[in-house]
């Protein structure tokens, strides 16, 4: 019974090993059909994909690639993907669809990078030289100038990015077509993506892309700019060490530009210390006579120096000094505000002798003969000033469009003639500057 069993068992166990043996032969036979079928059905699919994109029915092609990378099968099949790079970078050149064509440009280069993974030997790229990242590269960056050029600044910046990201992938995989790849640091492009990230609020990404250039010593008239905006940055962050590099690259590539000098004046030295900052913008000008600009900066500075610090009230040297520059520098530019500068400065020095008057207090002939003198002189300088008042004046009734500050400068002008003309018992004159006073 036993063997008899045993042999039963036996038997039993073979006769389902081979009922097993047979289900698997038939599972196996029936996955091997359907997977033929399948992959006929794929390649029918690429097929039909294809025959999309060489009749340019990009939309209709997208519905296919969509479908086919849909199916979990699909996945790891390498052409499907460089279909859909195709597809979707070839719909994003499509102007109608503006707000999409970004997103489906990264969504193409995305579909490629998974292409290469599937298939490392990239047999399809290097059949067309890669092509389609230079051809993405390109869109990338015609949609980033353009919206630069419209100042969509934010738009702009994310398609530099793009076109920076691919950039740089066909460099690290040496990509060339015709035998050229794209240059190591395509200057005009990071300039232009630095600006675009200025204009966006995105400081942090503006000094990357600059500092890019300046590590490089990329100098020419365009490029002050970026050397200028990183001292910028870096002296506002009190970083040191990349604030002297830069200076130093600047100065080397523009030696004579006296942006530097501006820079050097902002050492703490010269906020306490008037007269050695002075001196070193005469040092300057000397050396540029015709830097308006500069001219200008110093005359304002000497003109605070010798007005508006008290140890200099009674200086007449400095004051003389002042008065020379701001005619100088009328006589170049005869702005409203300048005039403005010498009318208050006359008036300023007549105060003084003025206060002299007071002083004295002695009713003997040498003190009348003195107060009368000094009284004279104030007189003549309010009459001086009364010149560059009317000049202050009229350049002002010309602007097209007043600042407030100019308004203020304006009101303070035709009060002080209005004044004037009232204590010479000119009351016409008078009249008229107050009535222009009231028109502001």
């Amino acid at each position: 019974m036993t063997k008899e069993l045993h042999l039963e068992k036996r038997t039993t166990f073979h006769h389902k090993k081979t009922i097993f043996k047979k289900t698997t032969m038939r599972k196996l036979f029936l996955f091997l059909v359907f997977t033929a079928a399948s992959s006929v059905l794929f390649a029918q699919d690429l097929k039909d994909i294809q025959e999309k994109i060489d009749k340019k029915k990009y939309d209709e092609a997208k519905e296919k690639v969509d479908k086919a990378i849909a199916d979990p099968k699909n996945a790891k099949v390498a052409d499907v993907w460089y279909y859909k790079g195709i597809v979707y970078n070839e719909l994003a050149k499509d102007s109608t669809k503006a707000n999409e064509n970004a997103a489906m440009r990264q969504e193409a280069y995305q579909a490629f990078q998974k292409y290469l993974q599937l298939d490392p030997k990239n047999i399809r790229g290097t059949l067309q030289q890669n092509w389609w990242f230079f051809d993405l590269y390109n869109e990338n960056m015609k949609a980033a100038l353009n919206q630069h050029n419209n100042k969509n600044y934010a738009s702009a910046l994310q398609n530099y990015k793009n076109a920076f990201d691919v950039h740089d992938f066909i460099l690290q995989n040496k990509f060339q077509y015709n035998n050229q790849s794209l240059p190591v640091l395509d200057t005009t492009y990071i300039f232009y993506g630095g600006s675009a990230a200025l204009e966006a609020k995105d400081t942090a990404l503006a000094i990357q892309y600059f500092d890019k250039l300046a590590n490089a010593e990329i100098g020419g008239k365009d490029y002050l700019f970026v050397y200028q905006t990183l001292v910028n940055y870096y002296n506002a962050k009190g970083d040191k060490a990349n604030l002297d590099k830069v200076v130093a690259t600047g100065k080397k590539l523009y030696p004579d530009n006296q942006y530097w000098v501006y820079y050097e004046l902002q050492d703490p030295i010269y906020k306490t210390d008037k007269a050695k900052m002075l001196a070193k913008y005469e040092e300057v000008l000397a050396k540029n006579p015709g830097n308006s600009d500069m001219q200008e900066d110093y005359t304002l500075e000497l003109y605070n120096y010798a007005y508006t610090d008290e140890k200099n009230a009674n200086d007449s040297a400095i004051h003389n000094k002042a008065k020379a520059a701001l005619i100088e520098l009328i006589n170049s530019k005869p702005s409203a505000f300048n005039n403005y500068l010498m009318l208050q400065a006359l008036q300023y020095e007549a105060g003084v002798i003025y206060d002299d008057v007071n002083k004295i207090k002695g009713t003997k002939p040498e003190d009348v003969k003195r107060k009368t003198a000094l009284i004279a002189q104030a007189k003549q300088k309010d009459t001086d000033a009364m010149k560059y008042g009317i000049a202050a004046a009229d350049l002002y009734s010309k602007m097209d469009k007043l600042k407030s500050q100019d308004t203020a400068y304006y009101k303070d002008v035709l009060n002080r003639l209005a004044s004037y003309y009232r204590s010479q018992k000119q009351m016409d004159k008078a009249a008229q500057y107050e009535a222009k006073l009231k028109q502001l």
